[in-house]
Order: C-alpha cells, then sequence, then structure tokens
C-alpha cells in the first residue's frame, strides 16, 4: 500500500530560560529557529501537494486518457496492472529508469450540482462535492478530505486537457450566527470566505452559481497505481468502478484513467508537458495491446451518467430523455398520408 509522506516535525523554540543566559546569540539562534520552522513549514506544505501549484481558485490543468473497461474484464485488467507495474517493473524500467510505481484503493463520494437546464452537462464540464476515504491508508492526510471542485472541458486545443478549480469544504454547525449563502445547496457547501471566489469564477464560464442544485451522486470505487519518477509523482492509473444515482434509478460503468500529475504537468513547458504525454501514451499502448475491447472515451463521468438517466432533454444531446422528435415526424407523415388517400377516395367518389 501507498506510504504517507514523511513530514519532518517543527523545532520546538528554545525554553526563554536558555534565551535570556545566552543574550550574545540570542538573535542568531532565533533567527535560525524562525528560518528551521519555515523550511519545516514548507516540507509540510510540499509534501501534502494538494494544492501546488498556487492555492485555491488556481487554475490547474489535468491531462489524462479516459478509457472504457467492459465489465467482464475489470479483474483481469487490474491484474494486468499488478503484474506489469509491481516493482521490480521492468516495463516501467524500459521506459525510464527513474520511474517505479506503489498501489493504493479509494472511495470517493461525488455529489454533482447543475442548474435546470442542465447547462453544465451540455459543456461536458462539471461542478462537485468530492469526500474522500483512503482505504489502504487510514493515516493518510488525504483520509476524509472535502472539496469542490469545478471541472472546466476544452480549455486550450489538447482534447485530453481540463481545467480544474478547488475550494475548501466547511461544515456550518446549526445555531451558529448564520451567514449569506449558509442554506444554499451549493454555495452553503463552501467555506465562507471562499464563496465570492467560487461564484467570480463561475460567472466567468457563464454559470450562476445561485442556480446550482444537486443531480447525479456517482460514488467510486477506485483501485489505483501512482507511478513516481525517483520521489516525484509523474502519473496515477485509476481503475474505477462507477455507480451513478439519479431520481431512484443507478447506472454503473468502469472507467481506466491514465492521468498526468496535475503539479508537475501545470507548472511543465511545453517540452516537459510533451515529454510526459508521450510515457502515458506508451502506458496506453501497451494495455490496448493486451485488451483490445478496451476502448478510448474522453467523455467526463458526469455525462456518461446524465446520458444513461436521459438528463438534459432540452436541447435533445441524449436520446432517453429528449423529446422523440423524429417519431412524431414519421406519425405525422403516416398519419398526413392516410388522410390524404382517404380524401382522394372521397373525392373520387363524389
Amino acid at each position: 500500500s501507498i506510504q504517507s509522506p514523511k513530514i519532518p516535525p517543527i523545532a520546538h523554540p528554545p525554553h526563554p530560560t536558555y534565551l535570556c543566559s545566552h543574550m550574545s546569540g540570542c538573535y542568531t539562534k532565533t533567527l535560525v529557529l524562525l528560518v528551521a520552522i519555515f523550511a519545516s513549514l514548507s516540507s509540510m506544505l510540499h509534501a501534502q501537494g494538494e494544492f501546488d501549484p498556487g492555492d485555491y481558485n488556481t487554475l490547474r490543468v489535468e491531462n489524462e486518457i479516459k478509457m472504457v473497461v467492459p465489465q467482464p474484464l475489470i479483474d483481469s485488467v487490474w491484474d494486468y496492472l499488478v503484474m506489469r507495474y509491481k516493482d521490480p517493473s521492468s516495463f516501467l524500467m524500459g521506459i525510464d529508469s527513474s520511474l517505479h510505481a506503489v498501489f493504493a484503493e479509494d472511495l470517493f463520494h461525488d455529489q454533482y450540482f447543475d442548474n435546470d437546464t442542465f447547462l453544465l452537462a451540455r459543456m461536458q464540464s462539471g461542478v462537485r462535492h468530492r469526500s474522500r476515504e483512503v482505504l489502504t491508508d487510514s493515516l493518510s492526510a488525504k483520509n476524509g478530505r472535502e472539496l469542490m471542485q469545478i471541472k472546466i472541458n476544452h480549455i486550450d486545443g489538447n482534447a485530453l486537457n481540463r481545467g480544474e478549480f478547488k475550494y475548501p469544504v466547511h461544515h456550518y454547525k446549526p445555531g451558529g450566527k448564520v451567514k449569506e449563502y449558509d442554506d444554499h445547496p451549493f454555495l452553503g457547501l463552501v467555506k465562507r470566505k471562499r464563496r465570492p471566489e467560487i461564484m467570480q469564477q463561475l460567472k466567468a464560464y457563464g454559470i450562476d452559481a445561485l442556480t446550482l442544485a444537486p443531480t447525479i451522486v456517482i460514488r467510486q470505487y477506485r483501485k489505483r497505481l501512482y507511478v513516481y519518477s525517483d520521489s516525484t509523482a509523474f502519473a496515477t492509473l485509476t481503475l474505477d468502478i462507477d455507480t451513478a444515482y439519479f431520481n431512484g434509478e443507478q447506472y454503473a460503468f468502469t472507467e481506466l484513467e491514465m492521468e498526468l500529475n496535475e503539479i508537475s504537468y501545470t507548472l511543465g513547458d511545453t517540452a516537459r508537458r510533451a515529454a510526459m504525454e508521450s510515457k502515458n501514451a506508451m502506458f496506453q499502448q501497451d494495455l490496448l495491446a493486451q485488451f483490445p475491447a478496451i476502448h478510448q472515451d474522453q467523455t467526463p463521468k458526469y455525462n456518461k451518467a446524465a446520458r444513461a438517466f436521459g438528463i438534459d432533454p432540452q436541447n435533445g444531446l441524449y436520446g432517453k430523455g429528449g423529446f422523440p422528435w423524429l417519431i412524431v415526424i414519421i406519425c405525422a407523415g403516416i398519419v398526413g398520408g392516410v388522410g390524404v388517400f382517404f380524401w382522394r377516395m372521397r373525392r373520387a367518389r363524389g
């Protein structure tokens, strides 16, 4: 199982008595202490890595290959990945001698939000409240973490790229001081001081945050392997066993996502990004050679589920929920044809 990052302890300040008895070196020691504390905090933030680069409300670029895995192949695909990537992996070392992998399992609960016209579904984008359980490491800093995420499709000319913004979630207890939007089904989950940011960011994409309400829930059991280049995260290969829920219905599907580390990719220049994408393409080619029944499909999970549930009838994007205009036209043609036939017969008799 994946190991938690080693976080160096924060140095404790010297006792005041010690400082007073060493006045000649007091300022120097204090300066050294502050530097040590700052370095330690920096190491902790680097180890967390959740919000690098930047902070909340910062655009990160996700580059991932999404593939549909037929249900009968789930176990075989995972067994192959374990065999192929488990240390020592001759496959990874053949691509790059610095690459190695560790394995983990997670459980995600994603509550999606949209407006009454399913604008985000039509944009192939999404807004979701994500909670995470790390099944293989209950002590992980990410175990129990909750985030509000905005996922934006078509951010540039690369079909594999999506934009992501993250915001902190806070559950305000009843009985305290009530602030604006605390009772809103979407904004009420976002930390109060971050609400103006997420509202502004959504507005930039033509979305009114006040119109968003819960729609689809997707629960994901994730079997994943983290690929590292030495000690730096490089990519994640995730077998997602998904179940979507909406209006009492449910829909099961499975994906394999090959995602480059968003921090390294976002910060990388053109050459760095191309080199990362090239290695990820090798991961994909190897898997498809073994399992030709797997096929690539970049449709977001939210849209896959929406299509299954017939969501977005307004513009006829999804057949199940859309109004059956073709059938109506055919029926109208038949009725019209029959009417003309009988009208002509009546005229002939008259």
